[in-house]
């Protein structure tokens, strides 16, 4: 084996002849002997990721280039989420939550990724220039801008990223609990449909639902503060291919807006009830939210509202809320027409409305309801039957209006023989006034309004607002002052009454004075009956006042 040791022959090595004895090799022979091949493979180049990572890439490629390649890499991954989690349905928040969970994971770990590297190789970088005993400024700068980026990220996750991950999980998981329930009622017969509440997801689909059991739905009711920008514009795509008709009785705003703009008919009482505001989300800023106003925009634009408009609206901060005035929604086509409370059913009172809730707006402005609820609790009772009632059977607000008059007008009436005389001798004045005012509108109105007496005729709407506001608390005077009261003798009633005709006839003549006594008027002579009217109460309240009360007394008491 030519001297190979057991060792090498093992390893199949070839061992070096050995020199003859005495002999020594040529130190010059060394020199030009070829170098020895180096024992094992050669090691292959790692690949970016990991030399990055560990900071073998020069300082200027860690910081420029790798900033860019992550970024593009943080792109290309976020458009592929969007596509995995996409839904067919549109708004679904919990793919929303899942795709910004995975996209803020996706960005943090490919910043970890770049900020490692490129402060690994700043310290590289540095270590070399020291080596050569030059100066490390880049190193530091670089380091520097490194930690204002990650506090910088620190903050935006703070600010930005908890904030939409926590709406988002409450949107998903808690049934989006920073908005109230909503409810559907199906009224009329099956042909309306009342929305109250948050509009928040399964809305929509909830109310495909009840379309799909109820066809013949006609109206939509609205009755919201707002919800979610997403299910929303499905509800108004669905409205919008029904071809339905929307309607706002009390409240509609924010997000609610964008499902009214949907109806092929827009109609809203003259209160108005509509509030504009630009879109909001936890975390997000105005630039984020740019793309919700554009698209809340182009959707106006295509029901026909105004661009001034809509930019109005849209201008206005989402913590504020702009409600125009009935003029300014008709104006800009946001409201197509205009709803006197004949047309649909009742609504705007929220889901499973108590009869006072019913009853409360009427409050303010009848404050006869609080007397009769003190003086008069069993008929207080009655009236709230009738608003429960026309409530639960879908009833017009004017059908509620003449069920409500059917039960207080004669108990007023009732009770005005036994209100006090200052009471009494007030209601005459007010009839001169009344007579006055609709004399000089409406001459036949004023003839048949006294000739057949306040509770056989209406006048509503054809009396100034201030007249109105007199009758209403002459109202309640008469519940709160009524009480029993002996009759007026017949002989006090008499002369008084004769003293005043004989006044009456003096100044006018018997022959217009005869008026009273005729069965029918001809339309020639309204305006004169009228006047005649006038003429009789002003002689009367002109009396001694118990002598005025007591006539009035016995007026109302026939």
């Amino acid at each position: 084996m030519n001297g190979a040791t057991p060792a090498a022959a093992r390893t199949g090595a070839l061992s070096k002849p050995a020199a003859p004895s005495g002999l020594e090799i040529d130190p010059q022979q060394r020199l030009l002997a070829p170098p020895a091949a180096q024992a094992g493979p050669a090691r292959p180049r790692r690949n970016i990721i990991v030399r990055h990572w560990r900071g073998q890439l020069s300082l200027g490629w860690s910081f420029w280039g790798i900033a860019v390649l992550g970024n593009i890499v943080a792109l290309i991954t976020i458009l592929a989420l969007n596509l995995i989690f996409s839904t067919d349905t549109g708004y679904d928040p919990a793919p929303i939550f899942w795709l910004n969970v995975l996209t803020w994971l996706v960005v943090t770990l490919i910043a970890i990724w770049q900020v490692v590297g490129t402060w690994r190789s700043a310290t590289h970088h540095a270590e070399r220039r020291a080596a050569l005993n030059q100066g490390a400024f880049w190193s530091r700068a670089a380091k520097v801008s490194l930690g204002l980026g990650v506090l910088r990220f620190v903050s935006d996750f703070v600010h930005s990223g908890v904030p939409q991950l926590a709406e988002v999980y409450d949107m998903a998981w808690t049934g989006d609990s920073r908005l109230p329930a909503y409810s559907l009622r199906v009224m009329r017969d099956g042909t309306e449909i009342e929305i109250t509440g948050g509009i928040k997801f399964g809305l929509a689909a909830d109310f495909e639902r009840v379309i799909k059991a109820s066809p013949r739905i006609k109206v939509v009711h609205l009755h919201s503060f707002g919800g979610r920008l997403g299910e929303a514009d499905k509800l108004r795509r669905n409205i919008e291919a029904r071809g339905l008709i929307t309607y706002v009785s009390a409240r509609c705003e924010s997000a609610c807006t964008l499902v009214h703009a949907g109806g092929r008919e827009r109609w809203a009482t003259r209160l108005g009830g509509l509030g504009y505001h630009g879109p909001a989300f936890s975390g997000m800023t105005a630039e984020d939210l740019a793309p919700s106003t554009t698209f809340w925009k182009s959707v106006y634009a295509q029901a026909g509202l105004s661009a001034s408009f809509v930019a109005r609206g849209l201008a206005v901060p989402s913590d504020t809320m702009w409600r125009p005035s009935i003029e300014e929604l008709v104006a800009a086509n946001a409201v197509t027409h205009l709803a006197t409370g004949s047309e649909f059913a009742i609504s705007g009172y929220g889901a499973n409305p108590t009869p006072d809730d019913l009853l409360s707006p009427y409050q303010k402005i009848w404050p006869v309801l609080a007397a009769i609820r003190t003086r008069l609790p069993a008929e207080y009772e009655r009236i709230r039957r009738v608003f429960a009632d026309g409530f639960t059977s879908g009833a017009t607000e004017d059908q509620i209006m003449a069920d409500y008059r059917a039960v207080a007008v004669p108990l007023i009436a009732s009770h005005r023989s036994k209100a006090d005389d200052e009471v009494l001798i007030d209601s005459a004045r007010l009839l001169i006034d009344q007579y006055r005012a609709l004399g000089q509108s409406n001459p036949t109105l004023c003839y048949r309004y006294a000739a057949l007496g306040t509770g056989k005729v209406s006048v509503a709407g054809a009396l100034p607002v201030e007249l109105v506001q007199r009758e209403l608390g002459l109202q309640e005077r008469v519940i709160m002052t009524s009480r029993a009261r002996p009759p007026v003798p017949e002989a006090v009633t008499s002369a008084v009454l004769s003293r005043v005709h004989q006044t009456l006839v003096r100044r006018y003549g018997a022959d217009r004075m005869a008026i009273f006594s005729d069965e029918t008027v001809a339309p020639a002579k309204h305006i004169d009956y009228c006047a005649l009217s006038i003429a009789l109460y002003q002689e009367l309240v002109a009396q001694r006042p118990e002598d005025a009360g007591a006539l009035l007394r016995a007026l109302e008491a026939q």
